[in-house]
């Protein structure tokens, strides 16, 4: 009983260690250069989706922010969805490339 409250404890820090994530993407829509702003100083996983849920990038952050390219990153105009995850947390967000 111990070690499930001991889990359930760390579950509930980590969402909290979340939802206390700030972070945006700017600027947004964009046609160009874009960057996920966070407030995560620990490494992150961050993926890429196109909307028909293809994984286009998927990268290890060191803490801090993300800086992308739509044109080396291969995104036509469309909407994406950029997902970070940390501590078993996964939240997402959509990018719009004109």
């Amino acid at each position: 009983m111990l070690h499930l409250v001991h889990v359930i404890h760390q579950d509930i820090a980590s969402l909290v260690d979340l939802i206390q994530v700030k972070w945006t993407i700017a600027p947004n829509p964009t046609n160009g250069n874009f960057t996920v702003n966070t407030s995560i100083d620990a490494s992150y996983n961050l993926s890429i989706f196109n909307m028909t849920g293809q994984e286009i990038v998927r990268t290890l952050v060191d803490g801090g922010d993300f800086k992308g390219n739509t044109n080396s990153l291969s995104m036509a105009p469309g909407v994406y969805v950029i997902e970070i995850s940390t501590n078993g947390i996964t939240d997402r967000k959509r990018l719009v490339v004109q």
